[in-house]
């Protein structure tokens, strides 16, 4: 288990839902400049957003529809550059005011000290198979 990279993704992780903003100073340091980020649904709507511009307006624009809040339930190391993290995300539609929760099962992958990708899944047996696990 890398100890270090729980701690990267733990950081990560709080920076980039801290409240009112991001804290950017945190998510420069620990994101690669050519991060990819994935999505839950890229496959179907949302394309990838690639380094931190990308983020920011997929950020942005989620933020527009759902008023997302995300609240980090739990990770662990599954890998030499792999961490699962499990999220438990409350959206609320801006024009509906309709609430629902979510749990989000992400694979980030840390290379070098830096986060370099993270796959959002709804389905923990997809964000399994894509950090090369079998149930």
């Amino acid at each position: 288990m890398s100890q270090e990279n729980l701690d990267i993704v733990t950081r990560a992780m709080r920076a980039a839902n801290s409240r009112p903003e991001p804290d950017f100073a945190t998510l420069n340091e620990l994101y690669a400049p050519d991060h990819v980020f994935v999505p839950a649904g890229a496959d179907m709507v949302e394309e990838e957003a690639h380094g931190m511009r990308g983020f920011l307006a997929w950020r942005e624009e989620t933020q527009e529809l759902l008023g997302a809040e995300h609240e980090l339930r739990g990770l662990v190391d599954v890998g030499p550059d792999k961490v699962l993290v499990v999220t438990a995300t409350a959206f609320r539609g801006s024009a509906s005011g309709v609430a629902s929760e979510q749990r989000i099962w992400s694979v980030v992958t840390v290379i070098g000290g830096k986060i370099t990708r993270t796959e959002a899944h709804v389905d923990p047996q997809k964000a399994l198979e894509a950090a090369g696990l079998t149930e």
